[in-house]
């Protein structure tokens, strides 16, 4: 039997009616007025006036954001227009759409949980400064000092993200300590974490890949925990070439730019331990084809390589040992001249240039930064296939050649 609307109505209206005359039930209404305006409203106003102040005064920096929307109902706070610039306005950090989605069962689980964090467009610039430092180890700083840091009986934050994406990133970065022109940017950059958290021995998920500006692109795959921090995953390169870094190189040699292409696979674990920070890189395979490195305007390559095979390589940055069991080189040629000082040319690849960092003071035996100089135990490899040599003298440019 069908109830009719108008029938459900009438015996509903009288339940309302006296259900409106209570005072609670008014005062209920008008507080979800009021924090709906506040949260709507309210908030968002304050976050767009109250940013670019705490930037100046408190970090020092400028800061602006161009929309600020919150729903208070299902704990979700949009950004539009992020921008953080350094005092003189070189630009820092710069996001066009941030998302935060807060699950209320934070409140069950004794730690902070965030459903979502998105950042689309984010725009990233590290610079090392001319006197070596960093720019966003100077932010670092600037944040310490507004955040106490948690005792050591109440330890980290206890939190939660359950997904973390950065979605058509650019990350530039610029050395100013070498060459106000060293720079380079990787774009797009797509990051994705699952389940990241600082609870302890809890792991979460991560998908990382960006391309790299001269050619070729990263891949990272693995999985993470905050609390001991270690990641570990499968780290892939391809079609990667030197013209990448050689910004970063062209002021220290006196080369033309190298030619080549590179493949690149390993598995890899980072981690920090109490002996530091732990870096391993296990099965190795690379790939390189094309090879060739010569002086500017030289019509002889210095060396020049086909095709180069590294395979079952390790690297352990802690113990400081470099494993090559099989490297492979085909159809190498290599060249040198000797100039009448007697000196080779590849004597003279490296360029003078000024420097501004601090001179280190000496470390005494036994730290860290000594321990760091200590040198490689083993480095081993194979053989080498398919491989010709030429020598010439500048007094009478005779050339001797073997292979």
């Amino acid at each position: 039997m069908t109830v009719p609307i108008e029938m459900t109505w009438t015996s509903v209206r009288p339940a309302l009616r006296r259900l409106s005359r209570r005072r609670a039930f008014r005062s209920t209404v008008a507080a979800l007025l009021v924090y709906a305006l506040v949260g709507f409203l309210l908030l968002p106003y304050l976050a767009e006036w109250y940013f670019p102040q705490y930037a100046r005064e408190r970090l020092q920096r400028q800061g602006e954001i161009a929309d600020v929307r919150l729903n208070p109902f299902l704990f979700i706070l949009e950004v539009d227009g992020f921008r953080l610039r350094e005092a003189d306005g070189q630009p820092l950090v710069a996001a066009r759409h941030l998302a935060v989605d807060f699950e209320l069962s934070s409140l069950l689980r004794w730690a902070w949980t965030f459903a979502d964090l998105r950042a689309d467009g984010l725009d990233l610039n590290l610079v090392t400064r001319a006197d070596g430092r960093f720019n966003l180890g100077a932010l670092a700083d600037s944040f310490r000092s507004e955040v106490k840091t948690p005792s050591a009986e109440n330890g980290a934050a206890r939190m939660l993200l359950r997904h973390i994406a950065v979605t058509d990133g650019a990350v530039k970065y610029r050395d100013l300590a070498l060459d106000a022109n060293a720079s380079t940017t990787v774009t797009p950059v797509n990051f994705e974490l699952e389940n990241v958290t600082t609870l302890p021995e809890r792991e979460g998920h991560y998908a990382f890949n960006a391309e790299f500006p001269g050619g070729g692109s990263l891949y990272l795959q693995g999985s993470t925990r905050i609390k001991p921090f270690e990641t570990t995953g499968i780290l892939s390169i391809q079609g990667l070439r030197p013209a990448t870094f050689w910004t970063f190189l062209q002021e220290r040699l006196r080369l033309a730019e190298p030619q080549g292409e590179w493949v690149l696979q390993a598995g890899y674990r980072f981690a920090s331990e109490p002996a530091g920070l732990q870096l391993t890189l296990k099965n190795i395979m690379a790939y390189g084809a094309g090879f060739d490195l010569r002086e500017p305007a030289a019509k002889t390559p210095l060396l020049a390589l086909d095709a180069v095979e590294l395979k079952g390589g390790e690297f352990d940055l802690a113990r400081r040992v470099a494993t090559f069991p099989d490297i492979v080189l085909r159809s190498g040629q290599a060249s040198a001249q000797v100039a009448e000082d007697g000196r080779v040319n590849w004597q003279t690849l490296t360029s003078a240039r000024k420097t501004t960092a601090a001179v280190a003071k000496p470390t005494r035996p036994g730290t860290a930064q000594s321990a760091s100089k200590a040198p490689w135990k083993r480095c081993a490899f194979s053989r080498a296939m398919s491989w010709s040599m030429s020598f010439t003298s500048a007094s009478d440019r005779r050339t001797m050649a073997e292979s």
